[in-house]
Protein backbone atom coordinates (compact mmCIF):
# COMPACT_ATOMS: atom_id res chain seq x y z
CA UNK A 1 0.00 0.00 0.00
CA UNK A 2 1.32 3.63 -1.04
CA UNK A 3 0.96 5.74 1.37
CA UNK A 4 -0.74 9.42 -0.43
CA UNK A 5 -1.27 11.45 1.74
CA UNK A 6 0.52 10.90 4.72
CA UNK A 7 -0.69 13.75 6.72
CA UNK A 8 -4.22 12.51 7.11
CA UNK A 9 -2.65 9.60 8.12
CA UNK A 10 -0.85 10.55 10.86
CA UNK A 11 -3.90 13.15 12.19
CA UNK A 12 -5.93 10.12 11.97
CA UNK A 13 -4.08 8.02 13.90
CA UNK A 14 -3.17 10.14 16.19
CA UNK A 15 -6.95 10.84 16.76
CA UNK A 16 -7.42 7.03 17.84
CA UNK A 17 -8.66 6.67 21.34
CA UNK A 18 -8.89 3.93 23.50
CA UNK A 19 -6.69 0.73 23.89
CA UNK A 20 -5.82 0.49 19.91
CA UNK A 21 -3.62 -2.92 19.24
CA UNK A 22 -2.69 -2.45 15.71
CA UNK A 23 -0.92 1.01 15.98
CA UNK A 24 2.31 1.51 18.11
CA UNK A 25 3.62 5.14 18.78
CA UNK A 26 7.32 4.99 19.54
CA UNK A 27 9.97 7.87 19.54
CA UNK A 28 13.86 6.61 18.89
CA UNK A 29 14.07 2.60 20.00
CA UNK A 30 14.90 1.23 16.62
CA UNK A 31 16.55 -1.89 18.43
CA UNK A 32 15.87 -4.87 15.36
CA UNK A 33 15.13 -8.03 17.36
CA UNK A 34 12.28 -5.53 19.34
CA UNK A 35 11.11 -3.97 15.81
CA UNK A 36 10.61 -7.39 14.84
CA UNK A 37 8.63 -8.70 17.93
CA UNK A 38 6.42 -5.17 17.18
CA UNK A 39 5.53 -6.05 13.67
CA UNK A 40 4.81 -9.38 14.51
CA UNK A 41 2.24 -8.13 17.56
CA UNK A 42 1.04 -5.62 15.24
CA UNK A 43 0.28 -7.57 12.29
CA UNK A 44 -1.50 -10.34 14.04
CA UNK A 45 -3.27 -7.61 15.86
CA UNK A 46 -4.55 -6.23 12.60
CA UNK A 47 -5.59 -9.70 12.12
CA UNK A 48 -7.92 -10.38 14.86
CA UNK A 49 -8.98 -6.87 13.99
CA UNK A 50 -9.80 -7.30 10.96
CA UNK A 51 -7.58 -4.60 9.42
CA UNK A 52 -5.84 -4.37 6.08
CA UNK A 53 -2.57 -2.38 7.68
CA UNK A 54 -0.96 -1.91 10.91
CA UNK A 55 1.70 0.95 11.68
CA UNK A 56 4.91 1.29 14.00
CA UNK A 57 5.11 5.41 13.65
CA UNK A 58 8.15 6.81 15.30
CA UNK A 59 8.48 10.48 16.13
CA UNK A 60 5.33 10.62 17.73
CA UNK A 61 5.07 10.55 21.70
CA UNK A 62 2.89 7.17 23.28
CA UNK A 63 -0.07 7.94 25.13
CA UNK A 64 -0.05 11.67 24.17
CA UNK A 65 0.38 11.62 20.53
CA UNK A 66 2.58 14.75 20.91
CA UNK A 67 4.75 15.08 18.24
CA UNK A 68 8.40 15.36 18.63
CA UNK A 69 10.06 13.98 15.43
CA UNK A 70 12.60 11.42 15.75
CA UNK A 71 16.23 10.04 13.99
CA UNK A 72 15.22 6.52 13.00
CA UNK A 73 16.04 5.97 9.49
CA UNK A 74 14.98 2.47 9.15
CA UNK A 75 16.18 2.17 4.81
CA UNK A 76 19.69 3.69 5.88
CA UNK A 77 19.61 0.97 9.03
CA UNK A 78 21.85 -2.32 9.07
CA UNK A 79 21.52 -5.53 10.45
CA UNK A 80 25.05 -7.35 10.62
CA UNK A 81 26.11 -6.51 7.19
CA UNK A 82 22.45 -6.08 5.01
CA UNK A 83 19.95 -3.87 5.04
CA UNK A 84 17.65 -3.98 7.94
CA UNK A 85 14.38 -4.48 6.28
CA UNK A 86 15.72 -7.15 4.20
CA UNK A 87 17.00 -8.83 6.83
CA UNK A 88 13.82 -8.43 9.16
CA UNK A 89 11.66 -9.88 5.85
CA UNK A 90 13.48 -12.73 6.46
CA UNK A 91 12.82 -13.47 9.98
CA UNK A 92 9.59 -12.81 9.18
CA UNK A 93 6.96 -15.78 8.29
CA UNK A 94 4.83 -15.74 6.13
CA UNK A 95 6.52 -12.94 3.67
CA UNK A 96 4.08 -9.51 4.41
CA UNK A 97 4.50 -6.67 2.91
CA UNK A 98 6.24 -3.92 4.29
CA UNK A 99 6.51 -0.04 3.33
CA UNK A 100 8.74 2.81 4.95
CA UNK A 101 7.88 6.22 4.58
CA UNK A 102 10.19 9.26 5.62
CA UNK A 103 7.72 12.16 5.75
CA UNK A 104 7.68 16.00 7.89
CA UNK A 105 4.57 16.61 9.62
CA UNK A 106 4.24 19.65 11.70
CA UNK A 107 7.83 20.19 10.99
CA UNK A 108 9.39 17.37 12.52
CA UNK A 109 10.54 14.24 10.46
CA UNK A 110 8.30 11.05 11.32
CA UNK A 111 9.10 7.38 10.47
CA UNK A 112 5.82 4.95 9.57
CA UNK A 113 6.54 1.27 8.90
CA UNK A 114 2.83 0.20 7.53
CA UNK A 115 2.69 -3.20 8.07
CA UNK A 116 -0.17 -5.56 5.77
CA UNK A 117 -0.21 -9.04 6.92
CA UNK A 118 -0.95 -11.42 4.40
CA UNK A 119 -4.28 -13.52 6.15
CA UNK A 120 -2.66 -16.57 5.47
CA UNK A 121 -1.66 -17.65 9.29
CA UNK A 122 -0.41 -16.09 12.65
CA UNK A 123 2.61 -13.68 11.65
CA UNK A 124 5.70 -14.69 13.14
CA UNK A 125 9.30 -13.17 13.71
CA UNK A 126 12.57 -15.95 14.04
CA UNK A 127 9.99 -18.31 14.85
CA UNK A 128 7.86 -17.19 17.24
CA UNK A 129 4.80 -15.54 17.12
CA UNK A 130 3.64 -12.18 18.89
CA UNK A 131 0.61 -10.57 20.00
CA UNK A 132 -0.25 -7.36 21.65
CA UNK A 133 -1.26 -7.35 25.52
CA UNK A 134 -2.11 -4.55 26.58
CA UNK A 135 0.92 -2.15 25.68
CA UNK A 136 3.43 -5.27 26.06
CA UNK A 137 4.45 -7.91 23.20
CA UNK A 138 3.42 -11.36 24.46
CA UNK A 139 4.02 -14.86 22.64
CA UNK A 140 0.60 -16.00 21.17
CA UNK A 141 1.12 -19.69 22.03
CA UNK A 142 0.26 -18.73 25.43
CA UNK A 143 -3.12 -17.29 24.38
CA UNK A 144 -4.44 -19.98 23.00
CA UNK A 145 -8.05 -18.49 22.76
CA UNK A 146 -6.25 -15.82 20.54
CA UNK A 147 -4.09 -17.96 18.28
CA UNK A 148 -7.58 -19.62 17.16
CA UNK A 149 -9.08 -16.63 16.39
CA UNK A 150 -6.68 -15.29 14.05
CA UNK A 151 -6.82 -19.38 12.73
CA UNK A 152 -10.69 -18.87 11.89
CA UNK A 153 -9.95 -15.39 10.21
CA UNK A 154 -7.55 -16.46 7.78
CA UNK A 155 -9.09 -19.50 6.86
CA UNK A 156 -12.00 -17.49 5.84
CA UNK A 157 -10.42 -14.84 3.98
CA UNK A 158 -10.67 -15.43 0.66
CA UNK A 159 -8.89 -13.67 -2.88
CA UNK A 160 -12.56 -11.38 -3.14
CA UNK A 161 -12.10 -9.93 0.51
CA UNK A 162 -8.09 -8.55 -0.64
CA UNK A 163 -7.76 -4.69 -1.40
CA UNK A 164 -7.35 -4.32 -5.51
CA UNK A 165 -6.77 -0.65 -5.62
CA UNK A 166 -5.44 0.99 -2.63
CA UNK A 167 -6.22 5.12 -1.80
CA UNK A 168 -8.45 5.33 -4.60
CA UNK A 169 -10.36 9.11 -4.76
CA UNK A 170 -13.94 9.57 -6.08
CA UNK A 171 -12.56 10.37 -9.37
CA UNK A 172 -10.94 7.06 -9.38
CA UNK A 173 -14.04 5.39 -8.59
CA UNK A 174 -15.83 7.03 -11.31
CA UNK A 175 -13.46 6.18 -13.95
CA UNK A 176 -12.75 2.58 -12.94
CA UNK A 177 -15.95 1.09 -12.21
CA UNK A 178 -19.33 1.00 -13.21
CA UNK A 179 -20.79 1.02 -9.57
CA UNK A 180 -23.94 3.06 -10.25
CA UNK A 181 -25.46 0.23 -12.51
CA UNK A 182 -24.31 -2.66 -9.90
CA UNK A 183 -26.43 -0.43 -7.46
CA UNK A 184 -28.83 -0.47 -9.97
CA UNK A 185 -28.75 -4.31 -10.32
CA UNK A 186 -28.99 -5.18 -6.19
CA UNK A 187 -31.98 -2.45 -6.47
CA UNK A 188 -30.47 0.31 -4.34
CA UNK A 189 -31.33 3.58 -4.69
CA UNK A 190 -28.85 6.21 -3.71
CA UNK A 191 -29.27 10.14 -5.77
CA UNK A 192 -25.91 11.49 -3.97
CA UNK A 193 -22.40 10.30 -4.88
CA UNK A 194 -21.93 10.15 -0.98
CA UNK A 195 -25.08 7.96 -0.58
CA UNK A 196 -23.51 5.46 -3.12
CA UNK A 197 -20.34 5.39 -1.40
CA UNK A 198 -22.12 4.60 1.88
CA UNK A 199 -23.83 2.13 0.21
CA UNK A 200 -20.94 0.51 -1.40
CA UNK A 201 -19.41 0.53 2.21
CA UNK A 202 -22.01 -1.27 3.58
CA UNK A 203 -22.04 -3.95 0.49
CA UNK A 204 -18.49 -4.32 1.42
CA UNK A 205 -17.46 -3.61 -2.04
CA UNK A 206 -15.32 -0.38 -0.02
CA UNK A 207 -13.44 0.50 2.54
CA UNK A 208 -12.74 4.14 3.79
CA UNK A 209 -9.12 4.68 5.15
CA UNK A 210 -7.29 6.43 7.43
CA UNK A 211 -5.95 8.61 4.15
CA UNK A 212 -9.63 9.36 4.00
CA UNK A 213 -9.57 7.83 0.17
CA UNK A 214 -10.92 4.28 -0.06
CA UNK A 215 -9.74 0.97 -0.62
CA UNK A 216 -11.32 -0.72 -3.27
CA UNK A 217 -12.01 -4.57 -2.79
CA UNK A 218 -11.35 -7.03 -5.54
CA UNK A 219 -15.16 -8.22 -5.24
CA UNK A 220 -15.88 -4.59 -6.11
CA UNK A 221 -13.71 -5.08 -9.20
CA UNK A 222 -15.19 -8.43 -10.38
CA UNK A 223 -18.15 -7.55 -10.35
CA UNK A 224 -18.38 -3.90 -11.54
CA UNK A 225 -14.97 -2.91 -12.73
CA UNK A 226 -14.89 -1.21 -16.62
CA UNK A 227 -11.39 -2.73 -17.31
CA UNK A 228 -10.56 -5.83 -15.15
CA UNK A 229 -7.14 -5.99 -17.31
CA UNK A 230 -6.35 -2.75 -15.57
CA UNK A 231 -5.61 -4.78 -12.49
CA UNK A 232 -2.39 -7.33 -12.73
CA UNK A 233 -4.56 -9.50 -10.53
CA UNK A 234 -7.58 -9.53 -12.71
CA UNK A 235 -5.85 -9.47 -16.07
CA UNK A 236 -7.12 -11.76 -18.26
CA UNK A 237 -9.98 -12.69 -16.16
CA UNK A 238 -12.93 -10.94 -18.94
CA UNK A 239 -15.53 -13.40 -20.15
CA UNK A 240 -14.34 -14.90 -23.35
CA UNK A 241 -16.99 -15.80 -26.00
CA UNK A 242 -16.44 -18.27 -29.04
CA UNK A 243 -18.66 -19.07 -31.94
CA UNK A 244 -17.27 -21.98 -34.12
CA UNK A 245 -19.16 -22.54 -37.61
CA UNK A 246 -19.12 -26.53 -36.90
CA UNK A 247 -18.75 -29.24 -34.24
CA UNK A 248 -14.80 -28.76 -34.10
CA UNK A 249 -13.41 -25.81 -33.81
CA UNK A 250 -11.35 -25.44 -37.01
CA UNK A 251 -13.48 -22.43 -38.20
CA UNK A 252 -13.71 -19.72 -35.83
CA UNK A 253 -16.69 -17.37 -36.54
CA UNK A 254 -16.34 -15.24 -33.31
CA UNK A 255 -13.87 -14.57 -30.83
CA UNK A 256 -15.33 -11.95 -27.83
CA UNK A 257 -12.60 -11.05 -24.85
CA UNK A 258 -14.60 -9.22 -22.50
CA UNK A 259 -12.77 -6.58 -19.81
CA UNK A 260 -15.80 -5.40 -17.79
CA UNK A 261 -16.96 -6.81 -14.24
CA UNK A 262 -19.05 -10.03 -14.48
CA UNK A 263 -22.19 -8.40 -12.87
CA UNK A 264 -22.52 -4.97 -15.05
CA UNK A 265 -21.82 -7.26 -18.31
CA UNK A 266 -23.93 -10.41 -17.34
CA UNK A 267 -27.02 -9.76 -19.72
CA UNK A 268 -25.23 -8.58 -22.58
CA UNK A 269 -23.29 -11.28 -22.51
CA UNK A 270 -26.53 -13.98 -21.85
CA UNK A 271 -27.82 -12.12 -24.77
CA UNK A 272 -25.37 -12.58 -26.76
CA UNK A 273 -24.96 -16.55 -26.38
CA UNK A 274 -28.95 -17.18 -26.28
CA UNK A 275 -28.67 -15.15 -30.11
CA UNK A 276 -26.37 -17.95 -31.22
CA UNK A 277 -28.83 -20.79 -29.53
CA UNK A 278 -31.91 -19.33 -31.38
CA UNK A 279 -33.73 -20.95 -33.31
CA UNK A 280 -36.39 -18.75 -34.50
CA UNK A 281 -39.85 -17.79 -32.62
CA UNK A 282 -43.36 -19.86 -32.25
CA UNK A 283 -46.65 -18.49 -31.34
CA UNK A 284 -47.28 -20.44 -27.88
CA UNK A 285 -50.70 -19.58 -25.94
CA UNK A 286 -50.89 -16.78 -28.81
CA UNK A 287 -47.76 -15.30 -27.26
CA UNK A 288 -44.58 -14.83 -29.61
CA UNK A 289 -42.16 -16.90 -27.86
CA UNK A 290 -38.30 -17.31 -28.68
CA UNK A 291 -37.26 -20.86 -28.78
CA UNK A 292 -33.46 -21.77 -28.18
CA UNK A 293 -31.34 -24.89 -28.90
CA UNK A 294 -30.68 -25.39 -25.18
CA UNK A 295 -33.14 -23.86 -22.41
CA UNK A 296 -32.47 -20.50 -21.63
CA UNK A 297 -32.93 -21.01 -17.85
CA UNK A 298 -30.04 -24.14 -18.36
CA UNK A 299 -27.57 -21.76 -19.84
CA UNK A 300 -27.95 -19.16 -17.45
CA UNK A 301 -27.61 -21.19 -14.59
CA UNK A 302 -24.52 -22.96 -15.88
CA UNK A 303 -22.84 -19.69 -16.69
CA UNK A 304 -23.23 -17.94 -13.38
CA UNK A 305 -22.28 -21.15 -11.60
CA UNK A 306 -19.06 -20.89 -13.81
CA UNK A 307 -18.18 -17.25 -12.95
CA UNK A 308 -19.15 -17.80 -9.01
CA UNK A 309 -17.41 -21.13 -8.24
CA UNK A 310 -13.97 -20.12 -10.46
CA UNK A 311 -10.32 -19.94 -9.12
CA UNK A 312 -9.78 -16.20 -9.03
CA UNK A 313 -6.07 -17.27 -7.98
CA UNK A 314 -5.42 -18.64 -11.43
CA UNK A 315 -3.57 -16.16 -13.29
CA UNK A 316 -4.60 -15.57 -17.26
CA UNK A 317 -7.01 -18.05 -16.90
CA UNK A 318 -10.37 -17.07 -17.95
CA UNK A 319 -14.16 -18.41 -18.37
CA UNK A 320 -14.88 -19.41 -21.29
CA UNK A 321 -17.93 -19.89 -23.37
CA UNK A 322 -17.30 -21.89 -26.54
CA UNK A 323 -20.77 -22.40 -29.36
CA UNK A 324 -20.96 -25.32 -31.50
CA UNK A 325 -23.24 -26.39 -33.85
CA UNK A 326 -24.49 -29.24 -31.46
CA UNK A 327 -23.40 -27.98 -27.92
CA UNK A 328 -22.51 -25.00 -26.06
CA UNK A 329 -18.95 -25.46 -23.49
CA UNK A 330 -18.36 -23.92 -20.67
CA UNK A 331 -14.83 -23.43 -18.99
CA UNK A 332 -13.91 -21.58 -15.70
CA UNK A 333 -10.28 -22.14 -14.05
CA UNK A 334 -10.29 -24.41 -11.16
CA UNK A 335 -11.32 -27.83 -10.14
CA UNK A 336 -14.82 -28.15 -8.18
CA UNK A 337 -14.40 -28.22 -4.67
CA UNK A 338 -17.14 -31.06 -4.32
CA UNK A 339 -16.79 -33.89 -6.53
CA UNK A 340 -18.43 -33.66 -10.26
CA UNK A 341 -20.67 -36.72 -9.21
CA UNK A 342 -22.55 -35.31 -6.76
CA UNK A 343 -23.33 -31.05 -7.99
CA UNK A 344 -26.96 -32.40 -7.65
CA UNK A 345 -26.98 -32.80 -4.11
CA UNK A 346 -24.28 -31.90 -2.65
CA UNK A 347 -24.49 -28.74 -0.50
CA UNK A 348 -22.77 -25.88 -2.36
CA UNK A 349 -19.05 -24.84 -1.51
CA UNK A 350 -17.62 -21.97 -3.52
CA UNK A 351 -14.33 -20.05 -3.54
CA UNK A 352 -15.84 -17.07 -3.80
CA UNK A 353 -19.32 -17.07 -1.25
CA UNK A 354 -19.37 -13.30 -0.95
CA UNK A 355 -19.16 -12.79 -4.99
CA UNK A 356 -21.99 -15.90 -4.85
CA UNK A 357 -23.70 -13.89 -2.28
CA UNK A 358 -23.57 -10.53 -4.45
CA UNK A 359 -24.81 -12.67 -7.65
CA UNK A 360 -28.00 -13.85 -6.05
CA UNK A 361 -28.78 -10.36 -4.89
CA UNK A 362 -28.59 -8.94 -8.25
CA UNK A 363 -31.10 -11.59 -9.83
CA UNK A 364 -28.28 -12.98 -11.51
CA UNK A 365 -27.87 -16.52 -10.17
CA UNK A 366 -30.00 -19.06 -8.47
CA UNK A 367 -30.25 -19.56 -4.45
CA UNK A 368 -27.86 -21.23 -2.72
CA UNK A 369 -27.06 -24.81 -4.19
CA UNK A 370 -30.11 -25.29 -6.72
CA UNK A 371 -28.29 -23.59 -9.80
CA UNK A 372 -27.55 -26.61 -11.27
CA UNK A 373 -30.67 -28.89 -10.25
CA UNK A 374 -32.39 -25.93 -12.01
CA UNK A 375 -30.43 -26.05 -15.09
CA UNK A 376 -30.54 -30.25 -15.48
CA UNK A 377 -34.59 -29.76 -14.75
CA UNK A 378 -34.64 -27.54 -17.71
CA UNK A 379 -32.56 -30.19 -20.00
CA UNK A 380 -34.74 -32.96 -18.47
CA UNK A 381 -37.81 -30.81 -19.52
CA UNK A 382 -36.58 -30.76 -23.22
CA UNK A 383 -35.74 -34.29 -23.59
CA UNK A 384 -31.90 -33.21 -24.25
CA UNK A 385 -29.43 -35.20 -23.78
CA UNK A 386 -27.59 -34.70 -20.00
CA UNK A 387 -24.57 -32.25 -20.10
CA UNK A 388 -21.37 -33.74 -19.05
CA UNK A 389 -19.51 -32.41 -16.56
CA UNK A 390 -15.31 -33.31 -16.57
CA UNK A 391 -12.06 -31.84 -15.53
CA UNK A 392 -9.31 -31.20 -17.87
CA UNK A 393 -5.78 -29.59 -16.80
CA UNK A 394 -7.23 -27.84 -13.48
CA UNK A 395 -10.16 -26.60 -15.20
CA UNK A 396 -13.87 -27.69 -14.92
CA UNK A 397 -15.89 -28.04 -18.51
CA UNK A 398 -19.61 -28.35 -18.48
CA UNK A 399 -20.95 -29.29 -22.14
CA UNK A 400 -24.41 -29.15 -22.83
CA UNK A 401 -25.82 -30.34 -26.14
CA UNK A 402 -28.87 -29.36 -28.65
CA UNK A 403 -31.16 -31.97 -29.26
CA UNK A 404 -30.46 -35.07 -30.90
CA UNK A 405 -32.85 -38.44 -31.62
CA UNK A 406 -32.69 -40.79 -28.52
CA UNK A 407 -31.39 -43.53 -31.11
CA UNK A 408 -28.32 -41.42 -31.83
CA UNK A 409 -27.35 -41.04 -28.10
CA UNK A 410 -24.55 -42.82 -27.04
CA UNK A 411 -24.69 -45.63 -24.15
CA UNK A 412 -22.23 -43.72 -22.02
CA UNK A 413 -25.09 -40.51 -22.57
CA UNK A 414 -28.04 -42.89 -21.97
CA UNK A 415 -26.20 -43.56 -18.70
CA UNK A 416 -25.38 -40.17 -17.40
CA UNK A 417 -29.26 -39.24 -18.35
CA UNK A 418 -30.00 -42.01 -16.14
CA UNK A 419 -27.57 -41.62 -13.30
CA UNK A 420 -28.62 -37.77 -13.18
CA UNK A 421 -32.49 -38.33 -13.18
CA UNK A 422 -32.14 -40.66 -10.22
CA UNK A 423 -30.16 -37.98 -8.19
CA UNK A 424 -33.38 -34.77 -9.19
CA UNK A 425 -35.52 -37.68 -7.94
CA UNK A 426 -34.12 -38.58 -5.02
CA UNK A 427 -34.02 -34.70 -4.00
CA UNK A 428 -37.43 -34.38 -4.83
CA UNK A 429 -38.41 -37.42 -1.94
CA UNK A 430 -39.58 -40.06 -5.48
CA UNK A 431 -37.12 -42.64 -6.05
CA UNK A 432 -36.49 -43.19 -10.08
CA UNK A 433 -38.70 -45.80 -11.83
CA UNK A 434 -38.74 -46.80 -15.50
CA UNK A 435 -41.58 -44.87 -16.45
CA UNK A 436 -40.31 -42.10 -14.84
CA UNK A 437 -36.60 -42.15 -16.67
CA UNK A 438 -38.90 -42.49 -19.65
CA UNK A 439 -40.44 -39.49 -19.72
CA UNK A 440 -37.23 -37.61 -19.03
CA UNK A 441 -36.11 -39.12 -22.21
CA UNK A 442 -39.41 -38.50 -24.40
CA UNK A 443 -40.26 -41.85 -24.92
CA UNK A 444 -43.72 -43.56 -25.69
CA UNK A 445 -45.02 -46.11 -22.82
CA UNK A 446 -44.68 -48.67 -25.61
CA UNK A 447 -40.64 -47.92 -25.38
CA UNK A 448 -40.38 -49.37 -22.28
CA UNK A 449 -37.89 -52.36 -23.03
CA UNK A 450 -35.76 -49.51 -23.69
CA UNK A 451 -35.34 -48.03 -21.26
CA UNK A 452 -35.27 -51.05 -18.66
CA UNK A 453 -31.98 -51.79 -20.68
CA UNK A 454 -30.56 -48.39 -19.78
CA UNK A 455 -31.28 -49.18 -15.93
CA UNK A 456 -29.83 -52.74 -16.40
CA UNK A 457 -26.50 -51.03 -18.07
CA UNK A 458 -26.74 -48.38 -14.79
CA UNK A 459 -26.62 -50.88 -12.45
CA UNK A 460 -24.51 -52.91 -14.08
CA UNK A 461 -21.82 -49.64 -14.12
CA UNK A 462 -22.59 -49.19 -10.38
CA UNK A 463 -23.87 -45.82 -11.19
CA UNK A 464 -27.84 -46.48 -9.68
CA UNK A 465 -28.76 -49.00 -6.99
CA UNK A 466 -32.35 -50.57 -6.12
CA UNK A 467 -34.42 -48.90 -4.00
CA UNK A 468 -35.03 -52.92 -2.36
CA UNK A 469 -32.99 -55.93 -3.13
CA UNK A 470 -36.24 -57.48 -3.21
CA UNK A 471 -38.78 -55.53 -5.15
CA UNK A 472 -40.79 -56.65 -8.42
CA UNK A 473 -39.61 -55.69 -11.75
CA UNK A 474 -43.35 -53.88 -12.12
CA UNK A 475 -42.89 -51.23 -8.86
CA UNK A 476 -39.05 -51.63 -9.16
CA UNK A 477 -37.62 -48.41 -7.79
CA UNK A 478 -33.97 -46.84 -7.96
CA UNK A 479 -31.75 -44.47 -6.28
CA UNK A 480 -28.24 -43.12 -6.72
CA UNK A 481 -25.27 -45.51 -5.63
CA UNK A 482 -24.19 -43.46 -2.72
CA UNK A 483 -27.89 -43.52 -0.97
CA UNK A 484 -28.11 -46.56 -0.61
Amino acid sequence: MKIEDPTALLDNLRALTGEVDWVEFKTNNDNAVAIGKYVSALANAAILREKSEAYLVWGIEDGSHDVIGTSVNLNAKKEGNEPFLLWLSKMLDPRIRLLVETVSYHGKRIEILCITPSYERPVRFQNQAYVRIGSAQQKLADYSDLERSIWQITSRFSFESSIIQPNATIDDLNEDYDFTKLLDLLEITANSIEAKLDRLIGEGLIQKNLQGRFDILALMAIACAKDLDKFPALSMKGMRLLEFEGTDKDTAREDLAGTRGYAVVFSVLMKRLMGLLSEGEEFIDGIRTSIYGIPEVAIRELVANALVHQDLTRHGERPTFEVYADRVKIINPGVPLIEADRFIDSPSKSRNPEFSNLMRKAGLCELRGSGVDRALRAIEAAALPPPSIQIVEGSTVVTTFKEKPFGKWTSDERILACYQHACLQFEDNEPMSNSSLRERFGLPQRQYPQVSMVIKDALDRGRIAPLSEDQSNRYARYVPYWAR
